[in-house]
């Protein structure tokens, strides 16, 4: 159908004792469709992931590296892949932005144990009346989960260590399109760099304040 051309009154289902509202949301949800086709959408901005608005953390070492030891899973409810931006590179950014190797000797090395988002279904009250009008029937939840260890020299066989994780959700409606899926896929990586920043800040500071 071509976009300004509604074709409701012909394209409309009909609707014999129906409750009237759910005419009126399924009529409304039908329109939404067709004006959504008809729009050009930009794409959601993805997330800048940036931690050097506090002081980064000195630590003994003349490098630091990231192992990522996390395999996201090929298959649903696993949707990070979908997305050109993973929660591992949340991680990449806070170890690039939060620490600062000092010394000749010793290195440091991040390993990625999780990170993940998968989608999870949420209970709903209202069924099809619920999804036309855009209960939120769903969820995404990341996680994120870290060892650091700090070995001090080349011959130092039990490194110090700190481990980190943080979680975070976010509901979806039902009715999401695509863009607004992916535009709160972003939203929740960015409370998980949030929530993660502060957890492994935390352990990192209680770390360094006994060694």
């Amino acid at each position: 159908m071509p976009c300004g051309h509604s074709g409701m009154t012909a394209g409309a289902p009909e609707f014999k004792g129906e409750d009237e509202m759910l005419k009126k949301l399924v009529v409304a949800f039908l329109a939404g469709l067709m004006l959504s086709a008809c729009t050009n959408q930009p794409p959601p901005q993805t997330p800048q992931f940036r931690f050097d608005k506090t002081p980064a953390f000195a630590v003994q070492g003349q490098s630091v590296s990231i192992e990522n030891a996390y395999v996201p899973p090929a298959a649903l409810p696993s949707v990070e892949n979908a997305y050109s931006v993973t929660p591992a590179e949340i991680v990449g950014a806070w170890t690039r932005d939060r620490i600062r190797t000092t010394g000749s000797v010793g290195r440091v090395v991040v390993r990625i144990l999780d990170a993940s988002v998968v989608e999870e279904g949420l209970p709903t009250q209202h069924g099809f009346v619920g999804y036309l009008a855009g209960e939120q029937n769903r969820q995404f939840t990341g996680h994120l989960k870290v060892d650091v260890f700090f070995y001090g020299g080349p011959n130092e066989i039990r490194p110090g260590r700190v481990s980190a994780e943080a979680s975070a959700s976010r509901p979806i409606a039902g009715n999401a399109s695509a863009h607004d899926s992916e535009m709160d896929y972003y939203a929740l990586l960015e409370v998980l760099a949030r929530d993660f920043d502060s957890a492994l800040s935390q352990q990192m500071s209680a770390y360094l304040a006994q060694n």
